[in-house]
Parts: C-alpha cells; sequence; structure tokens
C-alpha cells in the first residue's frame, strides 16, 4: 500500500525552501523539547504502533519544506520516506532510522513514555531516531 501526501510546501502554493534552518516553529532549535516529545509516543513492538509517531515527524519534516511519502504494508506500521532535494554539488546522503522500542518491562525510576526532565536527565524509553 503506497500513500502520497502532497508536502506543507506544495499545499501552500510555496516551492520548497532551501534550507531546513528555516522551520516557523524552530522546534529544531530546541532538541531537548524534540526529544520529550518522541518519548512520548508508546510505539512498543509488540504490537508496533507507530502510525501516530510517524505521522507527527512527518509534520515536522514538511514543515521544514521535505518532500514526503508513507509506504505502508500494515496501516498502523508505516515507513516515512522524506527527501531534502540539493543541488547536485555533492554526494547524495541517506539518513535511516526506526521508531519501534521493545516493551517496556521491569520498574522503572520514572515513566518510559513520559520523557520527563529530572536531575539534569531526560527520561524515558530509548529512541533511535
Amino acid at each position: 500500500m503506497l500513500e502520497r501526501h502532497a508536502s506543507a510546501a506544495e499545499r501552500r502554493g510555496r516551492p520548497i525552501r532551501d534550507t531546513v534552518a528555516m522551520h516557523d516553529d524552530a522546534l529544531q532549535d530546541r532538541p531537548l523539547e524534540l526529544l520529550r516529545r518522541l518519548l512520548r509516543f508508546d510505539t512498543s513492538n509488540p504490537p508496533g504502533n507507530e502510525r501516530e509517531c510517524i505521522g507527527w515527524i512527518q509534520g515536522l519534516l514538511e514543515g521544514l519544506g521535505c518532500e514526503t511519502r508513507i509506504v505502508a504494508r500494515e496501516p498502523e506500521r508505516p515507513n516515512l520516506i522524506a527527501r531534502l532535494p540539493g543541488r547536485g554539488a555533492s554526494p547524495p546522503l541517506l539518513l535511516q532510522g526506526h521508531v519501534d522500542v521493545v516493551a517496556a518491562r521491569g520498574e522503572w525510576l520514572h515513566e518510559p513514555f513520559a520523557g520527563e526532565l529530572a536531575d539534569g536527565y531526560v527520561w524515558g524509553e530509548e529512541r533511535s531516531t
């Protein structure tokens, strides 16, 4: 199953920006908040409900001018493909990651999906994105 979504730039009728450093929300300038928000998505596998997290990341990337599309064999386990076209002056760069995590078992000092900031640390289930 392949879904194609127009990028935010396309929906607004604007060309894709030359740089990702110009996002209106500037969440990319607040990495601590970005991390805490990502940690709040429970994407434990099984069952691997990544759809909400992937949708949120898709919105961030589209807001930065990236072209995006969703590819999903299973509706709740989509894959996000994002592209920021270059000018062809440098070789392309591929970044790959995943958002599912193993189940949070055992006792936790802090809730695993709360993204709490305590004692100078952000606490939560691991993320690899």
